[in-house]
């Protein structure tokens, strides 16, 4: 988030709260939810919502491919091997 300060300057804290709201809300769309909930179209804040969203997807698509690997075990395989590490 550094770098959305540096590139504009009236960037204010409130305006960044409000941009990881929308990234909330943004991820959940991608998987077909939060239809309904709006997302800020406010040029200085969408690259805190891109610099969100990108590191949240390939998070859920680790975790999904680990859990769908890990079921093959049993139907909590997957809480199974985490158990042990979280």
């Amino acid at each position: 988030m550094k770098a959305q300060y540096e590139q504009n300057p009236k960037l204010t804290d409130a305006q960044c709260m409000f941009a990881l709201e929308s990234a909330k809300i943004a991820i959940k769309r991608e998987f077909g939810y939060a239809k309904i909930e709006s997302i800020t179209n406010r040029e200085e804040v969408q690259g805190i919502i891109q610099w969100c969203v990108a590191p949240g997807l390939e998070r859920i698509e680790k975790i999904r491919k680990s859990v769908n690997r890990h079921s093959k075990y049993g139907s909590r395989g997957y809480y199974e091997f985490i158990k042990k590490y979280v």
